[in-house]
């Protein structure tokens, strides 16, 4: 079972650096990667539609309607680091954009939609999966190689060590992908509008 210690020291190992018993924190490379974890973390989860982290989800109406230009918005789960789907709504009527009052620093992202929906908008989305001990081996591996790539400047100052992190790192992902941890959907392309004028 993976723990954060785990995929710190295989990052730690791609850098040459020793490995550690736990996240002491005044070891440098311990610090440099645990200030990079949260981030690089999420970084992954938006770039790749890992499967493990996906969630299903019907969204709830803002109290707040859009300025302009939308009719409506609803506000994407505080979790949600990628909208992967929103099988009722046609790609043409909807945004995510940034969404609150004027006065307000608080805002939320949220789907702002062209006109308010009387059912439910449903949404598929990867969310933050914070719970290491049940991540796949394949993300694990693709997260230690991406640690590694991020901290090589202040840790291992190596472009060669960088190199080898990044072709591990493709290689977990190929990997992922091959044993769909990452989901490799056949979807078919929504048509062009030039297409739809055309008839």
């Amino acid at each position: 079972m993976a723990d954060q210690p785990s995929v710190i020291n295989d990052a730690l190992i791609l850098m040459g650096e020793d490995t550690v018993i736990s996240l002491d924190p005044t070891s440098k490379p311990v610090r440099t990667l645990n200030a990079l974890w949260a981030t690089t973390r999420d970084a992954e989860l938006e770039a790749n539609p890992w499967t493990f982290a996906r969630r299903r989800t019907a969204l709830t109406l803002s109290a707040l309607a859009p300025v302009f230009g939308y009719a409506a918005a609803y506000p994407l789960p505080d979790d949600c680091v990628a909208v992967l789907d929103l099988p009722c709504l046609d790609y043409r009527d909807w945004a995510i954009e940034s969404h609150g009052s004027v006065d307000d620093d608080e805002d939320v992202k949220a789907i702002l939609v062209r006109c308010e929906q009387t059912s439910p908008v449903y949404l598929l989305y990867t969310r933050r999966h914070t719970n290491v001990a049940k991540w796949p081996a394949t993300f694990c591996k693709a997260l230690s190689a991406r640690l590694a790539i991020e901290a090589c400047r202040q840790l291992a100052q190596s472009s060669t060590v960088r190199q080898e992190a990044a072709e591990i790192y493709d290689l977990a992902i190929s990997t992922a992908k091959r044993t769909n941890a990452i989901e490799q959907p056949s979807r078919e392309l929504p048509e062009s509008d030039f297409i739809l004028v055309r008839g």
